[in-house]
C-alpha cells in the first residue's frame, strides 16, 4: 500500500501525486517535512526491527519511490531547524541489546547540510549525549537524579531510566525541548522502564559541546506508572497519562510558550492538549510552573496526537500542510491530530 504524502497549499489547493510504494512496509508512517516543497522527508516504522523500509526516506514530490536516508531503526519525527536534518526514535534491537539509538539525532550529507542518500552519512547522537549514562554502555538512558525525578520514577533515583523521545522543540540553537512519552521499549516496568515521561530540557555547553538534561516539567501531567504497557501480555486496562507525544512552541522576549498533546497508558486513556510556559535561560523549574490544560478528549473516542502552529499563507508550497497517511504537518511543522493507533511498539 503506498504511503501518501498530500501537500496543501495555503491557499487550500491539494496535490497527492506522491506516493511512496517502497517506505513503512505494513507499519506506521510517523511524519512527514518539507523544505520548499518539492520533496520531502518522511519518518516511520517497517514490518520488523530490520526491515529496510524504516527509517527516514527522502521523496521528490510525484514520484513513488524514496531514497533512504538512515534505515537502520524505525524513526519517529523528523524535521529541520537551522539547515539540518534531525530525528527521534526509540529504538528496541534485535537480541534485546542496548538501546544505542534511543535518542534525537542529526543527520547530515558528508560535506554536511541536508542529505539526499545514506551515502556518507553522518550520524550525531544529540540527547542523550553519546557517552553511556549507565552500565553496558547504554546511552538510551540517563542516570536519574531527585531533580529530574517525575514522580513515577522516584524509586529509580541513583540509578538509570530508558528515554523515549517524541516530538521535540528547538527553542534556540542551544536550548532543546523533547516530548518524552514515559513508555520506552525495553526493561522492567517497574525499573528502568519506568521512564522519564513529561517534557524534558536539554541545555547545550558551546565549550564541550555536550547536552544535558536540566529538568524534566511534569507538574499537572498527573503521570501514572507505563505498568509494563508496552510489553506482550500486557493486561492493564486502567487510563492514564504515562507522558507527552506532540509539541510545538514560541519564543517571545526569553520565554518559551510550549503546547504539547499527552501520551495515554492504553487506548482507553483520554487524551489531552496542554501549555506550559518555561523561561529560556532556567536552570531549574519556576516556582509554581506547570502544565495547564486546554483541550481534554474525555468521552469523545477521539484522541490528539499532535499540534503545530497554523502556517501562514505565501507563495511557497512549503508554507502549507503537509499530510503523511493521515499525519498531517503544519508549515514543516509537527504531526497535527489523527485518530489512535497501535504503534507497534515491541
Amino acid at each position: 500500500m503506498p504511503r501518501v504524502v498530500a501537500a496543501i497549499g495555503a491557499n487550500g489547493s491539494v496535490d497527492t501525486s506522491t506516493a511512496i510504494l517502497n517506505f513503512a512496509n505494513t507499519n506506521n508512517p510517523r511524519s512527514a517535512y518539507t523544505v520548499d516543497g518539492s520533496s520531502f522527508y518522511v519518518s516511520g516504522q517497517g514490518a520488523s526491527k530490520t526491515d529496510p523500509t524504516q527509517g527516514v526516506y527522502l521523496v521528490r514530490d510525484g514520484q513513488s519511490t524514496g531514497a533512504p536516508i538512515d534505515n537502520s531503526t524505525d524513526t519517529r519525527f523528523a524535521s529541520v531547524y537551522n539547515g539540518t536534518l534531525y530525528v527521534s526514535r526509540d529504538y528496541n534491537p534485535p537480541g534485546g541489546a542496548n538501546q544505542n539509538y534511543t535518542n534525537v539525532s542529526s543527520l547530515t550529507a558528508p560535506g554536511g547540510g541536508l542529505p539526499t542518500s545514506s551515502a556518507g552519512l553522518v550520524t550525531t547522537h544529540i540527547v542523550p549525549p553519546a557517552s553511556p549514562l549507565s552500565s553496558g554502555g547504554n546511552n538510551g538512558s540517563i542516570n536519574l537524579t531527585a531533580a529530574l525525578a517525575n514522580g513515577v520514577n522516584n524509586s529509580r533515583i541513583g540509578s538509570f531510566v530508558y528515554l523515549s523521545p517524541e516530538e521535540y522543540f528547538f527553542a534556540s540553537p542551544t536550548v532543546l525541548y523533547v516530548a518524552d512519552s514515559g513508555q520506552p521499549k525495553n526493561g522492567n516496568a517497574n525499573k528502568a522502564a519506568l521512564g522519564e515521561g513529561g517534557l524534558q530540557k536539554w541545555v547545550l555547553n558551546t565549550t564541550t559541546g555536550v547536552w544535558s538534561l536540566e529538568y524534566d516539567l511534569y507538574q499537572g501531567l498527573n503521570l501514572v506508572n507505563n505498568n509494563n504497557g508496552n510489553l506482550p501480555g500486557n493486561t492493564v486496562t486502567t487510563p492514564g497519562v504515562t507522558g507527552l507525544f506532540g509539541l510545538t512552541g514560541k519564543v517571545v522576549g526569553g520565554q518559551v510558550e510550549l503546547f504539547a498533546t499527552s501520551y495515554g497508558l492504553n487506548e482507553l486513556s483520554p487524551s489531552y492538549l496542554y501549555e506550559i510556559t518555561d523561561t529560556l535561560s532556567a536552570t531549574t523549574p519556576g516556582v509554581g510552573e506547570a502544565f495547564t490544560t486546554l483541550f481534554s478528549t474525555v468521552g469523545t473516542n477521539i484522541s490528539i496526537r499532535g499540534v503545530s502552529f497554523a502556517p501562514a499563507p505565501g507563495p511557497v508550497l512549503g508554507q502549507g500542510l503537509v499530510s503523511l497517511g493521515g499525519l498531517i504537518a503544519a508549515g514543516a511543522r509537527a504531526i497535527l491530530a489523527r485518530r489512535r493507533r497501535p504503534e507497534g511498539r515491541a
